[in-house]
């Protein structure tokens, strides 16, 4: 006589200890892919307020400071809301003087990303940092130095 063994429901388990290691990878890659974007993004915040900084401009006018008006101007809320943006300006070691035509600005936007929010156990908090310097063309009359409120 014979004897079968049963195998149903052996994928269904198979399954399920594949699924756990999978979807942490994807989650985790998508994370990833989520703090890349927000490094890109204040990349490009920052170059372009160093931008308007130096030919002294505030596209915000007079209701908010050139660093509160780009980070307005952020992708997702969460880096509007947490970012910080910083202005000052650097004494030109070349010619000893500061805020003049010529002498350089510098824009600094820190920010701190949770990589993985959704891990109870531990939390993996990613400080991203950024930094534009580039040479006044103007007077900086409109762009006080300070960081954003």
């Amino acid at each position: 006589m014979q004897i079968r063994h049963r195998e149903e429901g052996a994928v269904m388990v198979e399954f399920a200890l594949v699924l756990v290691p999978l979807a942490l990878l994807v989650f985790g890659i998508m994370h990833f892919g989520l703090m890349l974007n927000a490094k890109i993004d204040e990349t490009h915040l920052t170059n372009e307020a160093a931008r308007y900084a130096t030919v002294n401009q505030n596209p915000g006018g007079t209701s908010m400071t050139l660093q509160d008006y780009v980070l307005s101007q952020a992708d997702t809320e969460h880096l509007r809301t947490n970012a910080t943006l910083c202005v000052d300006y650097p004494e030109d070691p070349a010619t000893g003087t500061s805020g003049g035509v010529g002498d350089p600005v510098r824009f600094t936007m820190s920010y701190t990303y949770n990589l993985l929010p959704l891990l109870i156990l531990d939390r993996i908090d990613v400080p991203i940092e950024t930094h534009a310097t580039m040479r006044l063309e103007a007077v900086p009359d409109d762009v006080p130095a300070g960081c954003s409120t």
